[in-house]
């Protein structure tokens, strides 16, 4: 029976993509990889892209000559950004949701892909599919930054019920599911919310990879060690700040410490003297933040383990691009990728093993391990790339659609 209906479906493949959150370059790198990771996974398909005029810009930028024509570029209103009021947005989400749904139906594209959700958008989209005109619409939404308010406290009560926590366990149907960009994440938001465990996803993150030369250390000062990304209290830049300012006292000239990214924190001036920025506002040109990141030897991941058991960050997989050796923060993410690629690095506990281990690169620099480190790193970082993503995205759009096909 399923082999009958699917034969009703259009000879060419329609796929829909919809950004409803990010504007300009942000996310453009992830939803560029997204896009490659869906051609690859259907490559006669005919892709549809929606967002911000330009965003559309920056993430067509990042794709190769050869997969940017293949795609159809839609120029789309979205909500302000940092519209944050849950019943100002929630009419704009209405609209939008309601324009992708009837340009899904109208396409008769099996699946409508969110890039990025918010609790709005959630709300809107499990309402607009449950009408019978939607019904059998598949819609898979993107869960990123957002599943860090997961936990927060909610006193007001009209607050606690149009929470996120509420919105993603209220009224779950078997045409939506949400997709996270780990396996941890998704234990981890099952242990939270055990109503959605029927329609999570999990999903490798995705990310374009376009250098391929293994790192070399020598003895020769100074080191640089960098900060990738954002510079936030919950990405543990403090701890950055303290070991620049600890170093320069006890190693001066012999270790440099790098932001590369926005800075999201006040900071003194005793405080950034020894931090190198590049960003005196807004975010970096990414050809930018790949030339600084070609000269660094070591990538600093101080994420605060709570603030990151539901987000992905993408600054591992910057590290991977340009094989450049880590020193993370232990938690639950960064563990599971020493788990799957092996030596990439060190773990460090708290702040005193953070400053012991620099310690000890700078005072023994080492050579040949770093270079395994950075070798193993190209080698293992294959598993997040478009072709290796699109066979687990195969897994989760063909099952949804075989499901809603019968």
């Amino acid at each position: 029976m399923a082999d009958e209906k699917a034969v009703l479906l259009p000879l060419v493949l329609s796929l829909v993509l919809c950004e409803p959150v990010c504007w300009g370059l942000e996310h453009a790198i992830f939803n560029a990889a997204l896009v490659e990771t869906f051609q690859a996974a259907y490559p006669t398909a005919q892709l549809h892209f929606y967002g911000e005029a330009k965003h559309l810009d920056f993430v067509r930028a990042a794709l190769s000559e050869a997969t940017s024509p293949r795609i159809i570029w839609h120029p789309i209103t979205i909500p302000p950004r940092h519209l944050y009021s849950f019943f100002k947005r929630l009419p704009q989400e209405w609209k939008l949701w309601k324009q992708m749904l009837q340009t899904t139906t109208k396409l008769q594209a099996p699946v409508l892909t969110a890039c990025s959700g918010t609790a709005e958008s959630i709300f809107v989209l499990k309402v607009l599919l449950s009408l019978s005109l939607y019904k059998d619409q598949g819609t898979l939404i993107f869960l990123h930054s957002v599943l860090g308010n997961l936990t927060r406290k909610r006193r007001n009560p009209l607050a606690r019920i149009i929470s996120l926590a509420r919105v993603l366990s209220t009224a779950n149907r078997r045409n939506l599911h949400y997709v996270v960009l780990s396996d941890s994440i998704k234990i981890e938001a099952e242990r939270l919310l055990p109503p959605i465990r029927n329609y999570l996803e999990a999903l490798p993150f995705p990310y374009q990879f376009y250098r391929h030369e293994t790192k070399t250390i020598n003895a020769a000062p100074p080191l640089r060690f960098a900060f990738m990304g954002v510079g936030s209290q919950e990405k543990g830049f403090a701890w950055f700040v303290q070991l620049a300012r600890d170093i320069h006292a006890q190693y001066p000239q012999r270790a440099e410490f790098y932001l590369i990214g926005e800075l999201h924190m006040n900071l003194t001036a005793e405080e950034s003297q020894h931090i190198i920025t590049h960003s005196a506002g807004g975010m970096l040109p990414r050809e930018k933040f790949d030339d600084l990141a070609t000269t660094m030897h070591y990538s600093l991941m101080l994420h605060d383990p709570e603030f990151y058991r539901l987000i992905a960050s993408a600054s591992v997989l910057d590290a991977l691009l340009h094989g450049l050796p880590i020193i993370a923060r232990r938690s639950t993410a960064m563990e599971s990728y020493f788990q799957v690629m092996g030596n990439i690095g060190y773990l460090v506990d708290d702040y005193t093993q953070l400053h012991n281990q620099v310690v000890a690169i700078i005072e023994n620099p080492p050579v040949e391990e770093y270079r395994k480190q950075s070798a193993n790193m190209l080698k293992m970082r294959q598993q997040f790339s478009p072709l290796s993503v699109a066979l687990h995205l195969k897994a989760i759009v063909d099952s949804w659609v075989q499901h809603h096909a019968r």
